[in-house]
């Protein structure tokens, strides 16, 4: 996550995201292998491909086989089993699922990774795997536990559901990693036409993440303009992280008209710039925006808003 170790504590239900399964296994082995350092009980629910993947890790990390054996120590479930029993009908049955978290927790501390959620999403189901990661916020009293809850890269591309759905999932959780991914800069476009980034995640990362990809959207353009944008962009996308608490995407267009900075959140409100104290330390940022762009402003839609910035001119940009 971002190259930083998950550390969870009981009680505390954390989102991570994850680009192939090589990553997604290493990261539930750490987080597995600490849990039976702890003495602590340790459940899986997920695909036979990723026990399997996940069980060779652990072995790999020193874990014994006895352990993996020890139904008092290790639980594993079928991801697509325990989903039929909670959805025998397609539809969440609450009832179903209090009575099958009696038997994924231990007497003491348990750690669980849950996969049930993925599946859902990939299904197209994203409502119910909302519901269910509220579900378990709601059984959080009846035993210490800790649970992880991963989904693939390609939730964020927007194919199975959009900023709001992201935004919903994110606050289901009270903890939300950073993905490695966002420590890698993108490749710069070949030329200058419109780009649309995936969803960002509201986490601190997101905002150098966003920034380095409206860098690489801009191809052939004059150094100070470059640098501008990006500037633009870091506010508008730290406004969306620390205020909206909203996932974001970033689109970027550079023409013969200049460029052209929005980001698209799923927060309902109206932008207006704030006059700071002297003293304080932040609340300055759309007033940057204000001084570097030609104009800015803000539109709302369905769910949310866009905020946007335009500067520059066609012969303020090089070949």
């Amino acid at each position: 996550m971002g190259g930083k170790p998950l550390v969870l504590d009981a009680y505390d239900h954390a989102l991570s995201f994850y680009a192939d399964d090589a990553e997604l296994v290493a990261t539930i082995a750490a987080f597995f292998a600490d849990g039976f350092a702890a003495g602590e009980t340790i459940t899986l629910v997920a695909t036979p491909e990723h026990r399997s993947a996940l069980e060779h890790a652990l072995l790999r990390l020193g874990v014994p086989h006895r352990q993996l054996r020890d139904p008092a120590r290790y639980r594993p479930f079928d991801a697509a089993e325990v989903l039929h029993e909670l959805m025998p009908h397609g539809e969440l049955v609450e009832e179903q699922f209090h009575a099958r978290v009696t038997t994924m927790l231990g007497p003491g501390r348990t750690r669980i990774f849950g996969e049930m959620v993925a599946l859902l999403w990939a299904d197209g189901d994203v409502a119910s795997a909302i519901r269910l990661e509220e579900l378990w916020n709601e059984v959080g009293e009846l035993a210490p536990f800790s649970l992880l809850c991963s989904y693939p890269r390609s939730v964020l591309d927007d194919k199975n559901g959009g900023i709001a759905e992201v935004t919903g999932v994110c606050a289901a959780h009270n903890l939300v990693a950073g993905p490695a991914w966002y420590d890698d800069p993108p490749a710069p476009g070949l030329d200058a036409g419109p780009r649309r980034s995936d969803i960002y995640l509201p986490v601190p990362e997101a905002v150098a993440a966003a920034r380095s990809f409206v860098v690489g959207a801009l191809p052939g353009a004059r150094a100070d303009l470059v640098q501008d944008a990006a500037l633009i962009a870091s506010e508008i996308v730290t406004n969306a992280v620390l205020h909206g608490d909203s996932a974001f995407r970033v689109h970027v267009t550079c023409d013969a008209l200049g460029v052209r900075i929005a980001v698209e959140d799923a927060r309902v409100g109206v932008v207006v710039p704030r006059i700071a104290e002297p003293d304080a330390l932040n609340g300055r940022g759309l007033v940057i925006v204000e001084a570097l762009s030609t104009r800015w402003g803000w539109e709302p839609r369905d769910g949310g808003k866009v905020v946007w910035a335009e500067l520059g001119t066609v012969r303020e940009m090089t070949a």
